[in-house]
């Protein structure tokens, strides 16, 4: 993102920011209809409150217990944890402002022995603020600080995530104003091996081999991107009445680690990682 883009959006984020919390503080809670409010977390289990100590990066925060939360649901595109970007200093910014010293409430997978927390041991939460109600996650995708990157053991919310994120593109608000970030058309994507990538295109064929669901968006099924379902994933479609086999000929909008087999490839564990685009 250029010098003069992140600026725009900088002022543009932190103006919202602030015109957003004197709203809020004058409008009661009842009549307040905001998309980033009020949200239903029937998907989730509310586990515990907690009081926010430290914000470690744009994605963990620290909890006087001196454990970690780490966001669950979204990606900050251009955090690196020895050189963080600008939007993530904007969105630590945004967090230390809105979270330092604030109880907090933790909604987490239903099943306490899925999704509950990540391979360094922090607990994968979405959080929504005690004082005024607002869900953290959705709070990001509005302002264009974070795109929607859920997995297979944590897809809750992401239809809510989604419909955050297009307000969010359409706006052109944060992260949306860079090409960087823009979706890729699947011949685009060979300069994207080992990046997360946000694809659109058409289904050209879906055939299933040896127990895996290829979803082809070329005639060369050698060299064109391609979508796959591994053997041990495809129940997380079938149990949703999904059959991948039916995406032949749409348009579609999935989003993944980009991987190189034949071609540019991503590995599709969850349904909640792919839309059907109206057409």
């Amino acid at each position: 993102m250029s010098q003069s883009l992140f600026n725009t959006a900088s002022i543009f984020c932190a103006l919202f920011v602030l015109l957003w919390h004197a709203a809020y503080a004058q409008t009661p809670a009842h009549q307040n209809q905001s998309s980033v409010h009020h949200i239903n977390y029937a998907p989730l289990k509310q586990t515990r409150n907690a009081k926010i100590i430290t914000v470690i990066d744009p994605l963990t925060l620290q909890i006087e217990t001196g454990e970690m939360i780490r966001l669950s649901g979204i990606n900050i595109p251009d955090y690196n944890a020895e050189s963080p970007g600008e939007l993530s200093l904007l969105t630590i910014d945004i967090l230390q402002d809105l979270l330092l010293g604030k109880e907090v409430t933790l909604y987490q997978t239903p099943n306490e022995k899925t999704g509950r927390k990540n391979r360094m041991k922090h607990h994968l939460a979405h959080l929504e603020t005690r004082d005024q109600r607002i869900w953290v996650q959705g709070l990001l995708i509005k302002l264009g600080l974070a795109r929607v990157r859920t997995t297979a053991n944590t897809p809750q919310l992401a239809q809510e995530m989604y419909a955050l994120e297009r307000r969010a593109r359409e706006h052109k608000a944060g992260l949306w104003q860079s090409d960087n970030y823009t979706p890729r058309t699947p011949n685009t994507l060979k300069d994207k091996i080992d990046s997360f990538q946000i694809v659109e295109g058409r289904v050209h064929s879906a055939a299933t081999h040896n127990g895996r669901i290829y979803l082809n968006f070329g005639p060369d099924w050698q060299s064109d991107f391609t979508i796959i379902i591994n053997p041990e994933d495809k129940n997380n479609f079938y149990s949703a009445n999904i059959d991948p086999l039916s995406w032949n000929n749409k348009l579609i909008e999935v989003r993944g680690w980009v991987d190189e087999y034949n071609g540019p490839v991503i590995n599709l564990s969850h349904p909640q990682a792919i839309q059907i685009l109206k057409e």
